[in-house]
């Protein structure tokens, strides 16, 4: 089985994470603004991606045994064109955060979700300090609560990041 694959013009590898989109909810595969981790790529004829989500959703599946049932989601190259976007390492925290004391500001990180309603999204820091993983949407433990006024997307000026946070 291979371990990375390139879809459009990105390279998906075992372990990155997916934000379902819009048209995911349309196409009756999941809600919008859902997080999903990369667990297996095969390959048997047609390459296909296997999704893992930590919250049931009831047409999923197994992935071949590999998660518990409902939680996983075997996603063509289109479906994951169509349906999904590839989480990076593309924001900094610009505003004053903290954990444990330790001084988040300046800290990459990627959005894991945002919670539009009470203005918060749980990040994954690339620093470890020492947090949790976000029930499972993180993938490597250093996850934390922020305010989504103290996210900057890199290289995008504030003002248009939050107005995407506000759905505008």
């Amino acid at each position: 089985m291979p371990d990375q694959v390139t879809i459009g013009d990105k390279i998906i590898r075992i372990g990155d994470m997916l934000r379902s989109n819009r048209n995911a909810a349309d196409n009756g595969i999941c809600n919008p603004d859902m997080t999903f981790t990369v667990r297996a790529i095969k390959d048997d004829g047609e390459l296909v991606v296997g999704l893992y989500s930590s919250t049931r959703i009831s047409r999923w599946n197994t992935l071949d045994g590999r998660v518990p049932n409902k939680h996983g989601f075997w996603a063509s190259r289109d479906c994951i064109l169509d349906n999904f976007d590839l989480i990076r390492d593309d924001h900094v925290i610009s505003g004053e955060e903290s954990f444990r004391g330790v001084d988040l500001k300046g800290e990459k990180c990627k959005v894991l979700h945002v919670n539009r309603k009470s203005s918060i999204a749980f990040v994954e820091l690339a620093k470890d300090v020492g947090a949790g993983s976000a029930d499972g949407l993180g993938k490597q433990g250093h996850c934390v609560v922020v305010r989504t006024d103290s996210l900057t997307k890199r290289k995008q000026d504030k003002k248009a990041f939050v107005k995407w946070l506000e759905g505008e």
